[in-house]
């Protein structure tokens, strides 16, 4: 028996044929295939060229899948399912679909089962859960306008505040407003503006102050220990709540995102907040998470 996953989430899409052991065969790389952001059409041509590349790759055809699953960034919701069974069918005509969402196949490859919380904050953050008996859940996710609490973009968005607050002399001093005008090459509080406004809302450029932000609150900064804080418990709330709803107070928790996969100090607070040891870690990527679900179709 071939198995077939397909990891659509983020910048690109991962696919990997394994055998029912989970033992990798092959796996391929391609473009962003979001259907948000490229339409449906490009989104499929791009999937069934990775899942072509990914079967050849194994000395297989198509007919030696017998069953396939794919959570793909844009594609997550209910209402994308026959979207998704129908765009592999045609490169994958006897296998059985199963469409899934990205947030599901990095749990399930993250903790190796059905069940449990996984927290991502990378640019954005969000909380996706798993019952015991099979109901899903997702909190936060909303974007950066309405909600993204604890994520790069809310870290990167506090640094920039709290340096015009300072610099109108609305905050107290901190490391922060010196290491932001540095970083961005600003000088004054019409600079800041400039910046975070120039083309546009730069949610990605924002974002990428979060670090800047966990480094200087690592160096002792209060302030910034107090943002970190924040973040640390706004995502901690994601996961209680689900813990809560779903009754999986004794379920594995995952971590997800560019911010919570090294060793630093929101991952630090984050783990007090949820009473955790030690900083928990993927057992295998959400390509082989997919196949894992793939493989429960029967």
């Amino acid at each position: 028996m071939a198995l077939l996953g397909i990891d659509g989430g983020g910048s690109h899409v991962r696919v990997v044929v394994t055998d029912a052991q989970m033992n990798v065969l092959a796996q391929t790389t391609g473009d962003n295939v979001n259907p948000s952001s490229i339409g449906r059409e490009e989104s499929g041509a791009r999937v069934r060229a990775a899942v072509w590349q990914a079967i050849s790759d194994a000395n297989l055809t198509p007919g030696d899948i017998t069953a396939a699953a794919a959570g793909i960034a844009g594609a997550a919701d209910d209402h994308s399912a026959d979207w998704v069974r129908d765009m592999l069918q045609i490169v994958l005509p006897t296998a059985r679909i199963v469409p899934s969402s990205d947030f599901e196949i990095a749990l399930v490859g993250a903790v190796g089962e059905r069940k449990g919380v996984i927290v991502i904050a990378g640019t954005g953050s969000a909380a996706f859960g798993v019952s015991v008996d099979g109901r899903k859940l997702r909190q936060g996710g909303f974007g950066y306008l309405l909600g993204d609490e604890g994520s790069g973009y809310w870290m990167g968005r506090e640094v920039l505040a709290h340096a015009l607050r300072e610099l109108d002399g609305r905050a107290g001093k901190s490391q922060i407003t010196p290491r932001v005008l540095k970083e961005i090459g600003a000088a004054t509080a019409g600079d800041i503006i400039a910046w975070t406004y120039r083309q546009g809302v730069q949610v990605r450029a924002i974002a990428a102050l979060a670090p800047l932000l966990i480094q200087i609150s690592e160096e002792g900064d209060r302030v910034a220990q107090g943002y970190v804080a924040r973040a640390a418990s706004e995502l901690a709330n994601l996961v209680r709540s689900i813990q809560v709803r779903l009754d999986l107070k004794d379920g594995p928790i995952a971590f997800a995102g560019g911010l919570l996969e090294t060793d630093n100090r929101l991952v630090e607070v984050l783990m007090r907040r949820l009473h955790i040891e030690e900083r928990p870690r993927p057992l295998y990527p959400p390509a082989i998470g997919a196949a894992m679900l793939a493989a429960q179709a029967f």
